[in-house]
């Protein structure tokens, strides 16, 4: 069942995406959303926290490291 947040249904094949393609992907508090303002209107809300734990306990097993003109991810060493 779509969800109409700001000017876009979420969750539904209506929502264009246009020739955007995804740079980014983040993990937004409230206090994150009022910093961005109103014209940041493309977020998905989470209504089950608990959702993306593994992920998140995945991402906490690697670090990003400065590389040249991006990062190096690589495995978190024991230290």
């Amino acid at each position: 069942m779509a969800k109409r947040f700001g000017d876009a249904l979420v969750g539904s094949p209506e929502v264009p995406m246009g020739k955007d393609r995804i740079v980014a992907v983040g993990f937004l508090t409230d206090a994150d959303l009022r910093l961005l303002g109103e014209r940041f209107d493309r977020y998905f809300p989470v209504e089950q926290e608990d959702v993306f734990a593994d992920l998140i306990a995945e991402l906490d097993k690697v670090e990003a490291i400065p590389f040249e003109k991006g990062v190096s991810i690589q495995r978190k060493s024991d230290r």
